[in-house]
């Protein structure tokens, strides 16, 4: 017994510094065995007492080149009652790959060139510290390590289906500096209690929205806000005639713009001459009151 205390102390130290190497260079990941063995019950329970793995997110660097170049990108995308990935970070409203303090910024240089257009219909998810995916995502590569006797996530990156927030039942929709109206819009828009709206903060952003089953096959738009002269709307990717001034843009959708994306899914592009000028105040959703052949 005398010769056993020495053995199991050295094993005490030794097997935890063999599953740190193991974890390299993501050692901060270590858990205990009664952690290992509790986290997957609990997160499957609840995702929030799920033990994070890279916390740190530092292995999004060996991720990047597996994450498409081509397309919008979530970081930490937000996840919705029915288990799906959100086109929304959990962090910033930036595409990802343009925020400067996600974490794939600092690594675009190892993304791959990409030839050819993004798949408007699907978005590309990136996620760091834990093992769930949403369920309308493929999975196009992982960074693992062991931990003990299980291969654990350190990140993930994801092909997604696109899900947008449903419009109002009577079209209409506000921003406000509060954070009103911040789940339609997607892209570089800002919000600042002290001034109305939301603010284009690049040359376009978006504005996406899903219309409820049954809807008009034709629809007339109607956007207000300051700074609106000599801006550009597109639709699912097709670009619309406008009417307007300063405050207001008004146009009609056809359609066969709207079933682009199929699933009554609309992306408006908003596009400005002058980035910092322009603020989105009201979007209003209509019929038209005749489709046009």
């Amino acid at each position: 017994r005398r010769g056993l205390a020495p053995v199991l102390g050295a094993a005490a130290i030794a097997v935890p510094v063999l599953v740190q190497v193991q974890l390299f260079p993501y050692s901060y990941a270590f858990s205990s065995i009664p952690a290992a063995v509790v986290s997957p019950i609990a997160a499957a329970h609840d995702r929030d007492l799920e033990v994070q793995t890279d916390y740190w997110r530092t292995s999004v660097r060996e991720l990047a080149p597996s994450v498409p170049r081509a397309g919008f990108v979530t970081c930490t995308p937000q996840i919705d009652a029915d288990e799906r990935f959100l086109p929304r970070s959990s962090e910033s409203r930036e595409d990802c790959s343009v925020d400067l303090i996600g974490p794939l910024a600092p690594y675009d240089a190892l993304r791959p060139a990409e030839v050819g257009d993004p798949d408007p219909r699907r978005f590309v998810a990136v996620d760091a510290g834990s093992a769930f995916i949403g369920s309308n995502c493929d999975v196009l590569d992982q960074v693992t390590r062991r931990l003990w006797w299980r291969e654990v996530p350190m990140s993930t990156v994801a092909r997604c289906d696109l899900v947008l927030e449903p419009l109002p039942g009577d079209g209409r929709v506000s921003f406000d500096g509060d954070g009103t109206g911040a789940d339609y819009l997607r892209g570089s828009w800002g919000m600042n209690q002290a001034l109305p709206g939301a603010g284009l903060e690049a040359r376009s952003s978006e504005i996406g929205f899903a219309l409820p089953a049954g809807s008009t096959p034709g629809l007339s738009l109607s956007l207000s806000g300051t700074g609106l002269a000599g801006a550009f709307l597109a639709a699912n990717g097709a670009p619309l005639a406008v009417l307007g001034d300063d405050v207001s843009l008004r146009a009609e959708m056809s359609p066969a713009v709207l079933s682009l994306l199929g699933a009554g899914r609309v992306v408006l592009t908003l596009s400005t001459p002058t980035p910092g000028a322009l603020r989105l105040t009201d979007l209003h959703v209509a019929p038209l009151p005749e489709v046009a052949p």
